[in-house]
């Protein structure tokens, strides 16, 4: 049997396990073993049901007292990571679970990528393709190889920088790169391989979709199918809304709301109808869909101020769309904003924040670095927490106003994820609306 390293025990590292149980025999390692939480929640279920796990210290990955065929390695460990670099000087073969899950399936696989929107886009397309049997996994939350292959027709697979730059090339039915901004720069080592792994994803695809406007996201080599976004008539943004496969759709027809999401639904449902989505399937979620928990979520409204949770803007380029996505130019907006900034250049978001937004309350780690950028923009406060940071924004608010919750950051400073943030913002908002 092969010797294999799963290298990062979360949700992916477990379902690797999982899979290859039966086959292989199975050595496991996370950056995380010292902690008691992680090994009660993510090691023990592991070693509980698959006693024949060994456990390997970080340390000692990589060096010849431990040899290893196949090292799988989890999408959110840097390739930069130094447990990675001595693999990488080794014989070991590379691979993702992304490469285990598209080794057994030859059904229809669509792709998508890019800095902002991936989870967006890719619900879309699987609510544009639900009547055609197509289901979503990847980076979007549920690991891919616990998808239960046999039971759907095809997959729409939201693939992340990290995982595109391990895995091999494939074949998918089409794909996409929907942007490239400045993110993960404390793991990549250059703008350039960043946008280099995303644009991976087009490599062997049967058709690409893509930003005319935007250069960085176009595929590499020239190729014989494409739908280039606005260059092409019947695939575009208008100002007063969107056409698709030639037909005009007004923003009067659409529940989202900003020129960002009005060029997700036409990649989406270019994406979608390559694979069989009928025309009124994609004006029915144009109408109906209003978008994802954590993403310019309204959560409630009190003595007229609206509360809007926007977790999931962990970079400068998701918070610059969710400040201008409110075309009013009357500055209503309360900005929470903070966190880990990932070694982010900030100063994209000054003009965004000048020109909109009435006032700042920045917490989290990278509080200083926020403050030295943004600090003569507009008024703004420190918050020790999010919770004292939405009772400022609600003392300044008035009726008519905004408080929203878009960090432009990550979150592990302070919280387990994107999710976990932006709940504690809705308890908090919640609580104080009482």
């Amino acid at each position: 049997m092969e010797r294999v390293l799963v290298f990062g025990i979360g949700l992916t590292g477990q379902s690797c396990v999982r899979h290859l149980s039966h086959c292989a025999d199975i050595y496991v390692s996370d950056t995380r073993m010292g902690s008691v939480n992680w090994r009660n929640e993510f090691l023990r279920p592991v070693l509980v049901k698959y006693p024949n796990v060994r456990l390997i210290d970080p340390d000692q990955v990589g060096t010849t007292n431990h040899q290893f065929d196949v090292a799988v390695i989890s999408p959110g460990i840097s390739y930069l990571h130094p447990v990675v670099n001595r693999l990488r000087k080794t014989d070991v073969r590379l691979i993702s679970d992304m490469d285990l899950f598209l080794q057994q399936t030859e059904k229809p696989v669509i792709a998508v990528t890019g800095t902002n929107g991936k989870s967006s886009v890719v619900t879309l397309i699987e609510a544009m393709l639900q009547d055609c049997g197509f289901t979503s996994a990847g980076n979007i939350g549920l690991p891919v190889l616990d998808v239960a292959i046999d039971e759907h027709e095809g997959f729409v697979l939201e693939l992340s920088s990290f995982q595109l730059e391990r895995m091999q090339p494939y074949r998918f039915r089409s794909a996409t790169c929907l942007n490239i901004t400045s993110d993960h720069m404390d793991q990549h080592a250059s703008h350039e391989q960043y946008a280099a792994a995303k644009r991976k994803i087009y490599t062997h695809a049967q058709l690409a979709v893509f930003n005319s406007h935007d250069p960085e996201t176009h595929p590499f080599q020239r190729r014989d199918r494409v739908i280039s976004i606005n260059s092409d008539e019947a695939w575009s943004v208008r100002d007063d809304g969107i056409t698709i496969d030639g037909e005009e759709i007004s923003t009067e027809r659409i529940a989202l709301t900003g020129k960002h999401n009005l060029f997700n639904l036409v990649c989406a449902a270019a994406l979608a109808r390559d694979a069989g989505a009928s025309m009124s399937r994609i004006e029915e979620i144009c109408s109906s869909f209003q978008g994802l928990r954590h993403r310019l979520e309204v959560i409630g409204e009190s003595r007229g101020v609206t509360f809007i949770n926007d977790s999931k803007a962990t970079n400068v380029a998701a918070t610059i769309a969710a400040i201008e996505s409110f075309k009013s130019s009357k500055k209503r907006i309360h900005l929470i904003l903070g966190g880990q900034s990932k070694k982010a250049e900030l100063t994209g978001l000054v003009q965004s924040v000048a020109n909109h937004v009435k006032r700042c309350v920045i917490f989290g780690e990278d509080r200083e670095r926020f403050e030295n950028t943004l600090g003569d923009c507009c008024p703004f406060t420190i918050a020790d927490n999010l919770e004292d940071a939405v009772g400022y924004s609600m003392r300044h608010a008035g009726a008519g106003d905004v408080v929203m919750l878009s960090p432009a950051a990550a979150s592990f400073d302070m919280f387990d994820n994107y999710i976990h943030r932006g709940d504690v913002f809705r308890d908090a908002v919640q609580r104080l609306t009482r």
